[in-house]
């Protein structure tokens, strides 16, 4: 039997590279929250504080999502990375397998907007896709490599 990839849910874990992660995962949470569609789907992952500190260490941000709101996900992620400032990536990964597509704000605020809406569609279909991501994104299309998958955008 085999599944609609319309309808069937995709757990997705988004984190964030670099220093500041904490503070760029609440400002991608508030920029999301925004979204009527994603708002309530939005789970914060945190570690407990460490010693000496106060409050839970923020690390991810977990949605599980049909092909609609990942679509609607990836563009509201897309849209966060390209005019957020500093140089920030971020990792989305799809928790049943750990394919990875990465998202690198230096390299999508280079791209020309029907660039970006080919990526986003690229990326959503790969995220939604029942198959394992393609690990490596070049100018000509994605290539395939031994190892985890991972897809870089941008």
């Amino acid at each position: 039997m085999t599944t609609d990839p319309l309808t069937e849910q995709v757990g997705l874990t988004l984190t964030l590279d670099g220093a500041g992660t904490a503070d760029g995962l609440r400002g991608l949470h508030a920029a999301l929250d925004e979204n009527e569609q994603l708002s309530p789907l939005i789970e914060v992952l945190s570690h407990p504080p460490a010693e000496g500190r106060m409050g839970p260490e923020l690390w991810g941000l977990h949605l599980p999502v049909h092909a609609e709101e990942a679509l609607a996900l990836v563009y509201a992620v897309t849209a966060w990375v390209r005019y957020t400032t500093g140089d920030v990536t971020v990792r989305i990964k799809r928790d049943k397998d750990g394919a990875e597509v990465s998202l690198d704000g230096k390299r999508l605020r280079k791209k020309a907007v029907h660039e970006l809406r080919a990526s986003v569609e690229r990326i959503t279909e790969q995220l939604t896709a029942q198959t394992p991501a393609p690990t490596e994104e070049s100018g000509d299309g994605p290539a395939q490599v031994p190892g985890p998958s991972t897809t870089r955008e941008g």
